[in-house]
């Protein structure tokens, strides 16, 4: 243990022979009440006025927010297929009753910017707790496709805090937006609480804007993972590389074909150009 209690909130997180989890080192608890409060501003990485929405030349309807849920995991659910949701209709839907009915008649997309998760045991600290975890676009069909971010963490120090930058523009009226982001875990220890227990809670915050148009504004240019230096020691995950799919092959085309295309090719290169100011 360390002499000086306050000199760091945790010295790091070391692997025994077993590859169990153990701490070494001590947390602070001042600095614990402080790490598990959120973060994120309203505001937080949007770009307000983007040079499309100047190019539309329209007025645009920004209304910023922030949307808040927990859930308590019990312990029969934290193998196999469960999932927490965390768009919710139902905040939206508060959200908008407060607008003015021309602005609210007029609201068609929700842009998310960053989804701040914190995940905390019920547990005390030291207890092994390994997890796997996914953000999901569960409304892609392809499962590859469809993962935001994936990893694994460990509960052995009571909480867990990262930072996804979604940065989408999703249509409020997508059939399942409230099932469209989601957060899938499993806890990789087997017999390890009696039922009717929850062993840790999800806790998450995402900040949002809801607007008339799909371009009314855009994102400050971040990494989709963010996670602070206090647990890095904690939690390891990546998001997928971005890869590009192979259409199949277009038909081939005539000679008579390819000299049309040319032909027109050079009568736009010689198009005077005509400069316009935009602002």
């Amino acid at each position: 243990m360390s002499d000086n209690p306050t000199s760091s909130y945790f010295d790091y997180l070391n692997k025994n022979d077993n590859e169990n989890y153990f701490l070494d080192g001590v947390i602070d608890i001042k600095k614990i009440r402080e790490i598990t409060n959120f973060t994120i501003s309203e505001t937080q990485n949007f770009i307000t006025k983007s040079f499309l929405s100047k190019l539309f030349n329209r007025e645009n309807i920004i209304k910023y927010g922030k949307m808040i849920g927990e859930v308590a995991v019990p312990i029969d659910q934290t193998k196999g297929d469960f999932l927490i949701q965390v768009i919710n209709k139902e905040q939206i839907r508060k959200r908008l009753a407060k607008l003015r009915s021309e602005e609210r008649n007029r609201i068609a997309y929700i842009h998310i910017s960053t989804i701040q998760i914190i995940l905390k045991s019920t547990m005390k600290i030291g207890i092994d707790a390994p997890m796997e975890l996914e953000i999901r676009d569960d409304r892609l069909l392809n499962e590859e496709e469809s993962i935001i971010a994936k990893g694994t963490g460990n509960l052995g120090v009571g909480i867990i805090k990262f930072d996804i930058n979604l940065q989408q523009g999703l249509s409020l009226a997508d059939g399942n937006l409230d099932s469209s982001i989601i957060i899938k875990y499993e806890l990789k220890r087997e017999n390890f609480m009696k039922e009717n227990n929850k062993p840790f809670s999800v806790t998450y915050q995402i900040n949002y804007a809801l607007t008339n148009s799909h371009h009314s504004l855009t994102f400050k240019n971040k990494e989709v993972i963010t996670i602070e230096d206090l647990f890095k020691p904690l939690i390891q995950l990546e998001a997928p590389l971005k890869t590009v799919r192979i259409e199949p092959s277009r038909p081939s085309i005539t000679q008579d074909q390819r000299r049309l295309i040319k032909t027109q090719s050079e009568r736009i290169r010689h198009i005077p150009v005509i400069e316009q100011n935009l602002e």
